[in-house]
């Protein structure tokens, strides 16, 4: 299984190397276009998505969605959002995990769900073995 790591730090893809290399193979990049460019490619099974990109100047990680910068701006702790619906346009079945802070809201959640699926969740910490587990059964299940 190949499963994309999109990040704009490390941990993750430090973690799943090093604890995760068994069950899958891991790749990362750091912003959303690279994330579209890496997926569009192919070979990508699956995509474990940060959904916080607050390390990253906007300019870093906006490029490809131009003309949406002020919505882009307004969702705070939750740019990877903007990464996901630009996944989903060009690849609506691409098996998606997001990493999310734990204290996200419950309803917030039901509403990306929604909107984005299919995509899982997982708070944090998580484990490598935790979303390849994910991403099969969302495989499985042809979501």
């Amino acid at each position: 299984m190949n499963i994309l790591v999109v990040e704009d730090g490390h941990e993750y893809i430090e973690l799943c190397t090093r604890f995760g290399a068994p069950v899958a193979n891991w790749s990362r990049v750091g912003s959303g276009e690279a994330a579209l460019a890496a997926v569009g490619v192919g070979g990508v099974d699956g995509v474990l998505l940060d959904v916080c990109f607050r390390r990253l100047a906007a300019e870093a990680w906006l490029s490809p969605i131009s003309g949406q910068e002020h919505w882009v701006r307004s969702l705070g702790a939750e740019q990877g959002i903007v990464i996901l619906q630009h996944i989903r346009e060009r690849h609506p079945s691409l098996p998606v995990v997001l990493a999310l802070d734990p204290r996200l809201n419950a309803q917030r959640w039901l509403d990306i769900s929604a909107r984005y699926g299919p995509v899982s969740a997982l708070g944090l910490p998580l484990h490598p073995s935790t979303v390849v587990a994910s991403l099969r059964s969302m495989i499985r299940a042809g979501l």
